[in-house]
């Protein structure tokens, strides 16, 4: 896998707080994997976990210092009205296009 693309704040659907515990396992692992994605792309509420007080900011900055590429929608963040952490580019959704057309195994969380 070379993109991982979080549309949202939780993983999976039904109980958010569950959710929440999940999507931090989720970056908790992903931080350690042997084969991290090349990129990360976060839009719509999944934007909400690149910025400060995530509880996955610690587990995006171990994937930062591991040379992948963190990106956020910026008409999503625009939206919130929220700045994602330093380590966390806000991008356009030709990034996202251009993502999705060099690698045709995106995955969507």
């Amino acid at each position: 896998m070379k993109t991982l693309l979080i549309s949202g704040q939780t993983l999976g659907r039904g109980d958010d707080a569950l959710g929440a515990i999940l999507i931090e396992k989720f970056f908790t692992l992903l931080a350690d994997d042997p084969a991290p994605p090349e990129a990360v792309f976060f839009y719509n509420t999944g934007v909400r976990l690149c910025v400060e007080g995530s509880p996955v900011i610690p587990y995006l900055k171990a994937l930062r210092g591991r040379g992948v590429n963190l990106m956020a929608c910026g008409t999503c963040l625009e939206f919130f009205k929220v700045r994602p952490v330093p380590e966390v580019e806000a991008a356009t959704m030709k990034h996202l296009l251009a993502l999705m057309r060099d690698d045709p195994a995106v995955v969507t969380v």
